[in-house]
């Protein structure tokens, strides 16, 4: 079992146990936390490795295969819980995901 796997399994038990989400809005972040996982495994990174230039970076190419702006909104507060998780766990000293602006929703 990776790392990754490891601290999704924590994430999930940590979004329900803890958090008390939903099914849905727990399947959803944990979804967007797994995306970012492949990403950071492809670029040979470990959770405590990703840095808030490797965030944007993975935003950078998710505007380039049109990912709707609501949806990188949702994005970054998984991975802003996911890192926050990972603090209080004493697995990191900082949230990378913490100073991530988030994208301009289209107005309607």
């Amino acid at each position: 079992m990776t790392d990754w796997d490891r601290y999704l399994r924590d994430f999930e038990a940590h979004l329900k146990l803890e958090k008390g989400l939903a099914g849905n809005s727990c399947e959803a972040y944990l979804r967007d936390v797994a995306h970012l996982a492949r990403y950071a495994e492809r670029q040979q990174l470990l959770p405590h490795e990703v840095t808030l230039s490797h965030l944007q970076q993975y935003l950078l190419e998710l505007n380039e295969i049109h990912i709707a702006a609501t949806t990188q909104c949702r994005m970054i507060s998984g991975w802003r819980a996911f890192y926050r998780m990972l603090q209080l766990c004493d697995a990191m000293n900082n949230n990378p995901a913490e100073l991530l602006d988030m994208p301009v929703r289209p107005q309607h």
